[in-house]
Parts: structure tokens; C-alpha cells; sequence
């Protein structure tokens, strides 16, 4: 997120407001990463909702509580492009996406494919 790299403490509003919104296609492109490295599944980014993100995130066995966190950043992040005048820009909050960035990301070099021609099917 190049807010972040960059003077965060300087940065005006609308700034803050795009590293936020960044952090949400940021979180959208590495839960399709993470479905194309593990399932050999390609998805699409450009409709995708919170909703579809938090459930390849899990699929991709990514733990809950975890999960949630990212799901609670959506929140915040509709909140200030629906909401303005009930949004506060925290710039403490902006560094923790920053780090649930780099821990998915993380994530993402770790996941391994899986062999879906030994996988189990009831």
C-alpha cells in the first residue's frame, strides 16, 4: 500500500480514504491468488464483494478470527465511501491493514496446490 510507505502522518483525508480503499482490492487480489494456487481456480476481482472474499479466504483455510479482521476493514472501508459525514479517518488503523496485507500475503507464498484428483468427494 504505497500510503503507507510514504509519510502516513502527512497524508490529508482523501489520501487515508484511498489507502483504505486500497487495502480492500489488495485483500480481493490475493484471495484470487489464493484460490488459483491452491485450487487451480481462476476468479474474477472486478465484482467481487466482501462476502465472495471472506468465503475463498476460508476455503483457502485461512482461520476465522483472521478472516473476520479483514471483514471488519470492509466495513469501515463502505463506511467512509457511503457514509462520509459518520467516517473518521485513523491512521492506526491504516497500519494494521498494512500488516494483515503482508500477513496474507505471507499467507499466499505458503499455500500449496491441491490435488484435487485424490481429494475426497461424498
Amino acid at each position: 500500500m504505497a500510503v503507507i510507505r510514504s509519510d502516513l502522518e502527512g497524508a490529508g483525508t482523501v489520501v487515508l480514504q484511498q489507502a483504505e480503499e486500497e487495502f480492500r482490492h489488495i485483500a480481493n487480489q490475493i484471495a484470487a491468488a489464493m484460490k488459483r494456487r491452491i485450487f487451480g481456480v481462476s476468479v474474477s476481482t472486478a465484482n467481487m464483494n466482501a462476502e465472495a472474499t471472506k468465503a475463498i479466504l476460508l476455503e483457502c483455510g485461512v482461520d476465522l478470527p483472521f478472516v473476520n479482521k479483514i471483514m471488519s476493514a470492509f466495513t469501515s472501508i463502505d463506511d467512509s465511501h457511503h457514509t462520509p459525514t459518520r467516517y473518521t479517518i485513523n491512521r492506526e488503523r491504516i497500519r494494521q491493514y498494512d500488516e494483515w496485507a503482508k500477513t496474507l500475503i505471507d499467507r499466499l507464498k505458503k499455500a500449496k496446490k491441491i490435488d484435487t484428483t485424490t481429494a475426497f468427494v461424498p
